[in-house]
């Protein structure tokens, strides 16, 4: 599945794709949203997908194109129980200043 994000028709059908059943109809939706910049703030109804690839997808949308406010969404996945999303999540917070939240400070060693 392939979308046009820069279309408005290929936005709303990604939008509508994030509630698919199909695991990879929802992964191949959050890489659409994560280039379109109407819709990118989308990419954060995927954070607590099920699937872990999902969720590394949507993490890697939201390193490259990060979204002000996204850290609340993204600290409780350096807590994953899989160590690919933990590493996205690293990747994908802020460094933080000194004042950030002990999480950001303290990511998981991932091996």
């Amino acid at each position: 599945m392939k979308l046009l994000a820069g279309s408005a028709e290929g936005t709303r059908a990604a939008i509508a794709a994030l509630s698919d059943s199909d695991s990879e109809v929802r992964k191949q939706a959050v890489e659409s949203l994560g280039w379109a910049a109407q819709a990118h703030a989308e990419v954060l109804h995927a954070l607590p997908d099920p699937d872990p690839d999902v969720r590394v997808t949507a993490l890697i949308a939201l390193r490259r194109r990060p979204l002000p406010g996204s850290a609340a969404q993204v600290t409780p996945l350096l807590a994953d129980a899989d160590p690919e999303v933990r590493l996205r999540a690293a990747q994908a917070s802020p460094p933080g200043p000194p004042e950030a939240p002990a999480a950001w400070r303290r990511r998981p060693c991932v091996r």
